[in-house]
Parts: structure tokens; sequence; C-alpha cells
């Protein structure tokens, strides 16, 4: 998936759970809607960091360009293993789990969105190699094809739907 692509899709499937919560459970205010939100689309395009021409990638110079060469595109920053470590640091940094809960949630859905592809992810590194698929072999799409340009737009519409509902 394009960066552009990660982002509206973390966006988009975690509104929904937002929306439940901010309706059924405890209202949210708009300040850390919008916090989360970032966090999220941050989380979104943070596994990319090991690629110098992704969003991230390309702001962080150097740093991806290390990255890339110990691990990898779509090495270790694509794992459950860097999921882990993600979740780990929300209990270390306890007053900002949540947030840190959102940017872990953006990685789980960045990685769930590349194995939605043609090339897959290796889920399980550094245990294994092997790559995992979320969808059967004729539904995978090629990153940057028509099929990821409309995942991009048609998950802007859950998005704007439950935002649009709780700042009402």
């Amino acid at each position: 998936m394009l960066g552009k692509t990660h982002i509206a899709f973390s966006l988009g499937l975690s509104s929904i759970p937002i929306f439940a919560y901010h309706h059924f459970y405890s209202p949210l205010d708009s300040i850390f809607l919008g916090q989360f939100y970032a966090c999220v689309a941050f989380g979104a395009i943070l596994p990319d960091i090991d690629e110098p021409n992704s969003l991230l990638g390309k702001k962080t110079l150097f740093i991806s360009h290390i990255i890339k060469a110990i691990t990898g595109h779509r090495g270790l920053t694509h794992s459950l293993f860097f999921i882990v470590c993600i979740f780990l640091l929300a209990f270390l940094f306890s007053n900002f789990s949540l947030l840190i809960f959102g940017i872990a949630l953006g990685v789980f859905l960045h990685i769930l969105g590349d194995m939605m592809t043609f090339s897959g992810v290796p889920i399980l590194l550094p245990f294994s190699q092997k790559k995992f698929y979320a969808l059967p072999k004729f539904l995978r799409f090629k990153t940057g094809g028509i099929i990821d340009k409309s995942i991009a737009l048609l998950s802007f519409i859950p998005f704007i739907y439950c935002n649009k509902l709780i700042l009402i």
C-alpha cells in the first residue's frame, strides 16, 4: 500500500471502535480525538521507516537508510515483534498509553494492509521469514494500483461518517 492509503485505511478502520466507545461507553473530547487520530496516522506510516522513499523515510533521511540496510524493506518493522515493542512502550509510559495504543493500532493496521498486497509480510520475523497474506491470491493487489487508491478513497467514508456523528 502507498503511505496515503495506509493512513486512510488506518483512520477509517480505527474510527469505527472510537465511534462505538464514544457513544456507548464514555464521550471523547475533540482534543483527545485529534491526538489519537494523529497517533494512528503516525503509526500507519511508521513501519515504512525502513524504506527511504516512503512518506516517513523521506523525513528521516539517514535513519531509514540504516534500518533498510539492517532489516531490508518489509522486514522487522513489519512484524508482530515490532507491534509488541510498541505495546511495551505503552506500559512503560502509562501517562501516554492511549496515544501509544493509537500508534500501535496504526502499525497493526499498516501491517494488515501490506498483507493484502502481492508482496505479503514476514509477520513472524525474527523467527521466520515466511510471508503471510490476509487475502486469497486472487484478491491481492499491487501497491500503487487502482485497488490501492480505491481503498484509500473508500476508507474515508467510515472516518468522515463516524467523526461527523461524534462531533455533533
